[in-house]
């Protein structure tokens, strides 16, 4: 009996043949001796902020829109908001930064200098 010597993983079953076996795997499982789950990794949406989910062999990843980083699209560049004075943050759509939009009376990057209407 070659079921003696040889175990399916996952709750299969081994089934003897003559000098051979196989496994009848239960459904999500596949591979010889059931060893590799046929799981959707991606069916519980995964990823966040919209980021698209790729399921593979060793589980998953997830692609980024832009704006977002992170192994799961977790940070956004505006979060914490870097924008200062009131200024609000937009995240760029061709790439992983931000762009501040300032109130009026100020300027800077993050919105960060008062304007001077002395000079």
């Amino acid at each position: 009996d070659e079921c003696d010597h040889y175990t399916c993983f996952n709750g299969g079953v081994c089934v003897d043949g003559i000098n051979s076996y196989s496994c009848d795997c239960l459904i999500g499982y596949t591979g010889a001796r059931c060893e590799t789950s046929q799981v959707d990794d991606c069916q519980s949406n995964p990823c966040e902020n919209n980021g698209i989910c790729t399921d593979d062999a060793d589980g998953y990843s997830c692609a980024c829109l832009a704006g977002y980083s992170g192994s799961l699209c977790q940070h956004s560049a505006c979060s914490p908001d870097p924008c200062l004075n009131n200024g609000s943050c937009l995240c760029l759509t061709l790439s992983d930064g931000y762009l501040c939009n300032c109130t009026d009376g100020y300027e800077g990057e993050n919105c960060e200098s008062a304007i001077s209407f002395c000079d």
